[in-house]
């Protein structure tokens, strides 16, 4: 149930969903930190049609927010039927990427020499981004390439998750934790390519 009376400057997840759906242009001011936005209009909206929206928000939000790749991917004219294995893979190799990357940067500043570590979360991202990049791509058929990529990206993980778990550091127990996950996304995958 919305608030009708929600006062002018209140943050609230609605803001965003507002923003999201409509276009609400908040004051520039009015976004903070959290990404939540005042909401100016509110007190003005029949609340007949805010209390029939409402109930769709969340679902319409957590799924544009978990499954917008998968979406993207479904939406490509050559898709009949989306490979979900394939765009979870593809998800995660992202993630993995990014963690490896934030890894290495946090191994550059460790006191340890951690060279190894470094070289193999690089690696990872390195590999995780082109098998994510190739893995969205629907257009043609290039299964050949795409079967070796996956196949590389589950070696790299399981080499980077083995370095990274050689070391007491968060940001490499983190980065582990994904490489597995992505490699297992991977191997689940490889069967629909």
């Amino acid at each position: 149930m919305i608030d009708r009376n929600m006062g002018v400057g209140e943050r609230t997840p609605l803001g965003r969903l507002c923003l999201q759906h409509w276009g609400a242009m908040p004051d520039a001011d009015a976004i903070s930190r959290d990404g939540s936005v005042s909401i100016t209009w509110i007190k003005d909206t029949e609340p007949s049609l805010l209390q029939a929206i409402t109930p769709s928000w969340p679902a319409a939000t957590q799924e544009n927010k978990e499954m917008s790749l998968h979406n993207m991917i479904a939406l490509h004219p050559d898709v009949d039927t989306l490979n979900e294995e394939l765009a979870t893979a593809a998800r995660h190799a992202l993630f993995c990427a990014a963690l490896c990357t934030s890894c290495a940067d946090a191994c550059i500043a460790e006191d340890e020499d951690m060279r190894q570590c470094i070289r193999a979360c690089l690696d990872c991202a390195d590999v995780c981004g082109a098998t994510a990049r190739l893995a969205m791509r629907h257009t043609g058929s290039n299964s050949a390439v795409l079967r070796t990529m996956v196949e590389t990206c589950v070696i790299t993980c399981e080499s980077c998750a083995e370095e990274c778990g050689r070391h007491d550091h968060e940001h490499c127990r983190l980065c582990a934790e994904m490489c597995r996950e992505c490699a297992s996304d991977c191997r689940q995958a490889f069967p629909a390519i």
